[in-house]
């Protein structure tokens, strides 16, 4: 009676022995858990996914010394992305909260208002009205505050950060950009 192995024991397509599987196997069953950490690493670093990392959709609102900074510096949107909520996430510090209202999108019409040098080609007509363009409001956390932004037509807007540090008020006016794709 001639002995059949349940594997084969001679060489695989890798050029290893077949015999032991149990190592694979168990490197295999790792696998998934594997994969499944290495993108939940990268959604750390996704600005979209990370709200601690600042972007266009969830920017990031912290002090250094005593001004405001705001991560990114200038809002970018594309048409093609079409209406988008932005929320401005304020990092918890003592002393420090929102004002009321925190972000306050300019109006042109109501006073004159030029873009600042380093804009002025990406806003070669100054800023835009915000009527029927912009919907704000406070988030659902402390520390939120929103602006719905119908992003239908190219243009520019400034708004201002409005902070409350230890009972005074502090200003910051970066801008909004909406282009077309």
């Amino acid at each position: 009676m001639t002995h059949t192995p349940c594997r084969p024991s001679g060489p695989t397509q890798t050029g290893r022995p077949a015999g032991n599987t149990r190592g694979r196997r168990a490197g295999l069953a790792l696998l998934p858990l594997a994969v499944t950490g290495l993108l939940a690493g990268c959604s750390l670093f996704d600005p979209k996914t990370d709200p601690q990392a600042g972007s266009n959709l969830v920017p990031r609102v912290t002090l250094k010394g005593d001004e405001i900074v705001i991560q990114p510096e200038v809002l970018r949107y594309r048409k093609s992305e079409g209406p988008v909520t932005i929320t401005w996430r304020l990092d918890a510090r003592s002393g420090v909260t929102l004002a009321d209202p925190a972000v306050v999108i300019e109006d042109p019409r109501r006073k004159p208002l030029a873009p600042e040098p380093a804009l002025a080609k990406l806003c070669p007509k100054g800023y835009d009205s915000p009527e029927g363009v912009f919907s704000c409001g406070r988030g659902e956390r402390a520390g939120d505050y929103q602006c719905k932004y119908a992003n239908a037509k190219p243009g520019c807007y400034k708004y201002t950060m409005r902070l409350m540090i230890d009972g005074k008020l502090k200003e910051l006016d970066p801008p909004i950009i909406g282009f077309m794709d």
